[in-house]
């Protein structure tokens, strides 16, 4: 699966980290990802506490360790 367009680096979250095991909150934030985005009820649950709606077609896909594309023309405040 390709990464999306504003992302420049991502890993998709799985419930079987492939991290060392001293990254304890990596392992955790991967598998709780991935029960969020594998788990339907669960996730759909989360999220319309959330306030979001939830569809038959959507699609919830989780990354971890995401690096962002940096903006090449930042808007001044």
């Amino acid at each position: 699966m390709s990464l999306p367009v504003y992302l420049s680096q991502g890993q998709i979250a799985r419930l079987f980290p492939v991290l060392s095991e001293t990254s304890k909150e990596g392992w955790t934030t991967s598998i709780i990802l991935s029960c969020l985005a594998n788990v339907e009820p669960f996730g759909a649950h989360l999220l319309q506490t959330l306030g979001a709606k939830v569809g038959k077609r959507g699609r919830l896909t989780c990354y971890t360790e995401v690096v962002f594309h940096k903006d090449k023309n930042p808007k001044a405040d």
